[in-house]
């Protein structure tokens, strides 16, 4: 007999390893198959942000993966030159918004490595590589799919639902007949990885060269590992651009010390979304939903998004307490939410790569002038995150604070626990409120939130928020009760104990 999962999942990228981490830790059932043996030896994405951290967080890798990783302050935009053109900073200094560093890089295989060593914490959960999947046929209760091995050897498996994290060329949603919105931008880029252990190079800012005659970005990793990326111009053969002479040529013009070269190839950077993330019992993740251009280092950490976003729902369904018309709310919400990250990655890389000469000279004025002023240069410097709140979903209707990713200060509790706030809220649904509370059990955790300087009440649910972050987030928001989502964003912010209990 075929045996039943919770949950089929194909691809075991980042993506795919981060859903099944959460799917593990929320005691489901689960197959994930990888068609390759071994993790890929070569980066490709290599920047994360904060709230990508607060998912590694959310299931218990973000110390192995912050070992692993180095925080970077932002970005630079210079000219030809190297004259700073424009300066956009996301560090948070000692009290992040979100609890982690806004901007981070990273080794990909690295990060994969410790993402699928986190599944063997969960014997529920069976990661099977070297095995691809054929096709697969959904009914009222499951999907069934079929899948070939290395040897040839065709098996079935069922599942009740099914993920396709399986790439930009993903064969679930080729299957599924969904097609590509088109959002115009499909340019050439050569990817240099190096090594380069005696750099000299500003290591703490991804710089983006705004020259006309060849647009061109640095984004200093780990390590000894660098990043150069070359826009190939009109007429220019991505064979005769990755030649190592060619190569060296164009490192060269920016690289003055001896660098290994990891690898070298030709990307097209697109923007494309899926038509439909879902169909039935068949849901798409990560770049088989979406594409976007790399200008924001966006792209692998939308994906970890989706999967923090349908993981606590889908656990929700199969537990029984939703109805499935809460899996509707993946799509509404994070198909809108990539969107508008997919046009400010456009817009960004807009500016990168304008390449008339007249143009060029006006973009650098405007540039410059934004620098110039006060108001404008201290925002740019203290920016934190550009990444918007989700706009439609499962969220209090009206409601301001609805649809914004939560704050992560670092509390107290009463027995004296210092920790980020995260840590007190569990995996699911949780409250926080300031003042009394009605005797009423609500079915969450109900944390009383005080200030900083509070004398602490007799409640053994207080937290301090010592830095007092939430609190003014609150406060902004006219909030004095917050009822929290498991992937962090808030349901609701609420003034009156009556809109929450229904009194």
């Amino acid at each position: 007999m075929t045996p039943l999962y919770d949950v089929i999942l194909v691809g075991c990228g980042p993506v795919g390893a981060t859903v099944a981490n959460l799917l593990g830790g929320y005691g489901r059932s689960t197959l994930v198959v990888e068609k390759e043996i071994a993790i890929h030896p070569q980066p490709r994405a290599i920047h994360f942000d904060d709230e990508t951290m607060r998912i590694f967080q959310a299931i218990g890798l973000q110390r192995e993966i912050a070992a692993a990783t180095r925080p970077i302050l932002g970005m630079h935009f210079v000219d030809r030159q190297g004259r700073l053109l424009l300066e956009v900073r996301k560090n948070a200094g000692d009290h992040p918004l979100y609890g982690f560093p806004p901007a981070n890089v990273f080794y990909q295989p690295e990060l994969e490595t410790i993402l699928h060593s986190g599944l063997a914490r969960y014997p529920h959960v069976d990661l099977r590589l070297g095995l691809a999947a054929e096709s697969f046929a959904q009914d009222e209760g499951g999907v069934v799919v079929t899948l070939r091995g290395e040897n040839g050897k065709s098996s079935t498996v069922r599942g009740r639902y099914l993920l396709g994290c399986d790439g930009a060329s993903s064969l679930i949603r080729r299957q599924m007949g969904i097609g590509l919105t088109d959002l115009g931008l499909h340019q050439p880029w050569l990817v240099i990885d190096v090594r380069q252990p005696s750099s000299t190079d500003d290591l703490y800012f991804v710089r983006q060269i705004c020259d006309p005659a060849r647009p061109a970005t640095f984004v200093p990793s780990v390590g000894d590992r660098r990043r150069w990326e070359f826009m190939l111009l009109p007429g220019e053969s991505p064979t005769e651009m990755v030649r190592p002479e060619r190569v060296r040529a164009l490192l060269a013009a920016h690289v003055a010390d001896a660098v290994e070269i990891e690898r070298a190839a030709v990307y097209t950077f697109h923007a494309l979304l899926a038509d439909r993330w879902r169909d039935n019992r068949v849901f798409l993740l990560g770049d088989a939903a979406h594409q976007m251009p790399p200008f924001l280092g966006q792209g692998m950490c939308a994906g970890i998004r989706d999967a923090h976003n349908l993981a606590w729902k889908l656990d929700r369904v199969l537990r029984g307490i939703a109805p499935t018309a809460l899996l509707d709310t993946y799509q509404s919400e994070r198909r809108p939410h990539v969107a508008q990250i997919i046009h400010m990655a456009r817009l960004a890389g807009g500016i990168i790569q304008t390449r008339r000469r007249g143009s060029a000279i006006l973009r650098d004025g405007l540039l410059r002038a934004a620098m110039a002023i006060p108001p404008v240069r201290r925002w740019l410097r203290q920016l934190e995150t550009a990444v918007p709140g989700l706009q439609s979903g499962y969220f209090a209707p009206r409601n301001k604070a609805a649809g914004k990713l939560l704050p992560q200060p670092t509390v107290e509790s009463a027995d004296g626990r210092i920790d980020l706030l995260d840590t007190f809220l569990g995996d699911d649904f949780a409250l926080i409120h300031i003042g009394g509370a009605p005797q009423s059990d609500l079915g969450m955790p109900m944390l009383r939130l005080i200030g900083p300087r509070d004398p602490w009440p007799d409640a053994p649910n207080a937290i301090r928020d010592h830095n007092g972050q939430l609190s003014a987030w609150m406060a902004a928001h006219r909030a004095e009760i917050l009822i929290i989502r498991p992937d962090r964003y808030v349901f609701g912010g609420f003034g009156d104990w009556g809109l929450v209990t229904g009194d």
